[in-house]
């Protein structure tokens, strides 16, 4: 980094910032002389040059980046010539058409952005709220993967207030839904007896229902209970693991 050149967000004018990755090959090429940086204080993400200010650049540089300039609008448009909202990808590895995507009411395209927010929360507390208000658009939707994160950000608390309430809702309707994560954590809730009353015979079940759609920690863990019960309690779990789903959950 050159010592003549001093990196201020743009944004916030904060001097605690951390190295960014590039979010492409083309826009680490736009810029062969700069670096990307994500500001500690607002989260902004910008790049500075560290050789000198455009208007000394040579032509064929500027013309590079009017190039980048021109593909960046007409990839804001549309298959239908709407034009569509392109903010810049809140965390590191949103591609644009994720982003768009995900603007675009896409649940699964919500559940990545989220997770990829998720990702970013130790630097970055404010990606967890961001991650938050993504989850709860794709559950709208009804994505069932969203629901089980939604409870694991609930049950942990980081980042948001923890609320053993919402965390167990969600979890138990993903889980009702034939989630496959959703049945693996409701056992744990069952096992673990924090968020509900501790049940060895239904943490069995659940996990039971995991293994059966190929969640290959369920199969660890129902394994590892299934020895923790009597053989009447295991063959009661084994019942219940056949019966609909619905009726395992006691109301």
């Amino acid at each position: 980094m050159s010592s003549a050149t001093e990196v201020v967000c743009p944004k916030c004018k904060s001097s605690r910032y951390r190295l960014s990755r590039w979010h492409s090959y083309d826009e680490k090429h736009a810029h062969p002389h700069a670096s990307a940086y994500r500001c500690l204080n607002c989260s902004h993400r910008f790049i500075v040059d560290h050789v000198a200010p455009v208007r000394s650049r040579p032509v064929f540089v500027i013309a590079a980046l009017v190039v980048v300039v021109a593909v960046a609008v007409v990839g804001a448009l549309g298959l239908d010539g709407v034009r569509l909202a392109a903010p810049e990808p809140a965390a590191e590895g949103v591609d644009s058409v994720t982003m768009q995507r995900a603007q675009a009411g896409d649940a699964d395209a919500q559940l990545k952005m989220a997770r990829l927010l998720l990702l970013d929360a130790e630097f970055n507390p404010a990606s967890t709220r961001e991650a938050v208000a993504w989850l709860q658009q794709a559950v709208e939707g009804g994505n069932t993967g969203a629901m089980v994160e939604l409870g694991r950000v609930y049950r942990t608390g980081v980042g948001v207030l923890q609320d053993y309430q919402q965390a167990t809702s969600w979890i138990e309707r993903a889980a009702m839904e034939g989630d496959a994560e959703g049945m693996l954590e409701l056992g744990r809730l069952y096992r673990e007896g924090v968020l509900l009353k501790r049940d060895p015979v239904l943490a069995y079940v659940w996990f039971n229902r995991a293994a059966t759609a190929l969640n290959m920690a369920a199969v660890r863990e129902r394994d590892e209970i299934a020895r923790q019960l009597s053989p009447t309690e295991l063959a009661e779990g084994q019942r219940r693991s056949a019966e609909p789903v619905a009726t395992a959950v006691p109301r």
